[in-house]
């Protein structure tokens, strides 16, 4: 997720980046995370499933890195705000699951994904109150608390009626079904079939170097730039409509 380095360098720290690929289900080379630690580093961030691959963290992966977090006495910071969007028989495996991870585990959750309140901004974090506690204090004078509205619009989702959860799951995986194999359909777009949340991420870097309508496209920024913005930018009063990579 985007944020990630950003929080990261707020504090003082160095992001670093483990880099994954779709021909892997997006799952993490074990032995570059161990190579990355170093005696300064406190902790390893994970997001499973994924935003924005869809990617689902196997166990065998969460094991790993569990492993090499008790190994080098580090925290495991644990985004699962998707845990209930899983598709395929997929399963949910938490850090927490794993034997010696209870103290050095921090979850962090929300409303805003199972229960689509994403406006609604409330989440929460698991792990040892001294944490939590340090936590709360810079999260309560960066934005005071929230609204009492919004505590209680969460507090019936949490404890109310979960049909609507397992029929957000269904429709998100019938759209994933109807827009992934068009991806795959596309000549030179591979896109790996995700395993939850609502994303695709697809991988079109055989279309770069490619010249569309007098513009070479270089990297994958000028793709995505072109995709929003349509053909080359033209005067006031004339048609700027169409696609970027027709």
């Amino acid at each position: 997720w985007v944020s990630y380095p950003s929080q990261i360098e707020l504090c003082g720290g160095t992001a670093k980046i483990i880099m994954t690929t779709g021909a892997n289900d997006f799952q993490p080379d074990l032995d570059e995370v161990a190579a990355a630690v170093t005696d300064r580093t406190v902790g390893i961030l994970i997001n499973s499933p994924s935003n924005p691959s869809g990617a689902v963290l196997s166990e065998q992966s969460i094991r790993g890195l569990c492993q090499i977090a008790i190994e080098n006495d580090l925290l495991v910071i644990s985004d699962e705000i998707y845990k209930h969007l899983l598709f395929d028989g997929r399963k949910h495996f938490s850090p927490l699951h794993v034997d010696g991870m209870f103290e050095r585990t921090i979850i962090a959750d929300g409303v805003a994904k199972t229960y689509s309140m994403t406006g609604w901004r409330i989440g929460w974090l698991l792990g040892s109150p001294e944490l939590v506690k340090a936590c709360s204090d810079i999260q309560s004078q960066e934005t005071s608390n929230p609204c009492a509205i919004s505590q209680w619009a969460a507090l019936e989702a949490l404890t109310g009626p979960q049909e609507s959860v397992e029929l957000m799951r269904a429709e998100f995986q019938k759209r994933r079904d109807m827009i992934v194999p068009a991806l795959q359909a596309m000549e030179g777009v591979e896109c790996p079939t995700p395993g939850g949340a609502f994303y695709v991420f697809p991988d079109i870097s055989a279309h770069l170097g490619r010249e569309i309508a007098g513009r070479k496209i270089e990297t994958d920024e000028e793709a995505q730039l072109r995709l929003l913005n349509g053909r080359n930018r033209k005067g006031p009063g004339e048609d700027t409509r169409g696609t970027g990579l027709d």
